[in-house]
């Protein structure tokens, strides 16, 4: 069985980064001539397992690529008003838990 831990910073846009962290423990890999019409059909007979591991294959590629990634005008104008609220004392950093507590408070 191959595993693989990885930690990896990925630029969310406007100098922010997140940490993605992820173990894999197999790689679905589809042949270079599959369209993308195809691999949606295969998605069909894949099981949710292979399916999460094709999302983090998917997302290992996107952060190894993220300056080619585009950012649209609207994203980076929300985080430039997040920063200015920080900076201006109107807003604050929690940590994860705290806000996955306050996210489950609000949906339940």
């Amino acid at each position: 069985m191959n595993i693989q831990v990885s930690e990896r910073e990925c630029a969310v846009g406007g100098g922010a980064y997140i940490i993605v962290r992820h173990i894999a423990v197999a790689v679905v890999c589809l042949p270079p001539y599959i369209t993308a019409m195809q691999a949606a059909a295969e998605l069909k007979q894949m099981t949710v397992r292979e399916k999460i591991q094709l999302m983090e294959a998917l997302w290992d590629d996107l952060c190894g690529a993220e300056e080619t990634i585009p950012v649209p005008d609207w994203h980076k104008a929300v985080l430039d008003e997040r920063e200015r609220q920080v900076a201006a004392g109107e807003a604050e950093f929690v940590d994860w838990d705290a806000a996955k507590e306050r996210i489950a408070k609000r949906v339940t």
